[in-house]
């Protein structure tokens, strides 16, 4: 994502090279290009914010994944020892329990996981609808200069 970006402003650097030197002389286009400028900025600040973002939302993926593996784990142990012929019923009941506990932590901490991944859904879903007005309005001021 961050390397689009800076692509694009390469280009429009590029394209804009004689319009931010100054070159054309009209004040109208000068702001148009500030403002283009700007925007380009913010474009490249906004990409920042995302790519965190995406960051942290592998992150809780990986967290949520590890989650489930131990909970997994747990659950063939408790199945092997009921199979184990000879196991008291106490040391079943008790392997019981304690997976019982594991899972309760575990759907606990896979709540509070999913609600953060919405959270980050929902401002990823934000920051992409701004970049998106942000491209817009550079757009919009670069072809009002022409």
């Amino acid at each position: 994502m961050l390397r689009m970006v800076a692509v694009a402003l390469l280009v429009l650097g590029t394209t804009l090279g004689p319009f931010a030197a100054g070159s054309q002389g009209a004040g109208g286009s000068s702001s148009a290009q500030r403002a283009a400028l700007r925007a380009l900025d913010d474009v490249s600040t906004t990409a920042g914010q995302l790519e965190r973002l995406r960051a942290r939302m592998m992150a809780l993926d990986g967290k949520m994944s590890a989650l489930y593996r131990t909970l997994s784990g747990k659950v063939a142990s408790v199945g092997t020892l009921a199979a184990t012929p000879g196991v008291s019923q106490s040391a079943l009941m008790q392997v019981t329990q304690q997976m019982q506990q594991m899972q309760m932590s575990f759907n606990l901490q896979y709540l509070q996981l999913q609600e953060n991944m919405q959270n980050d859904a929902r401002q990823y879903t934000s920051l992409s609808s701004i970049l998106k007005t942000k491209q817009d309005a550079a757009k919009a001021a670069l072809a009002n200069m022409k």
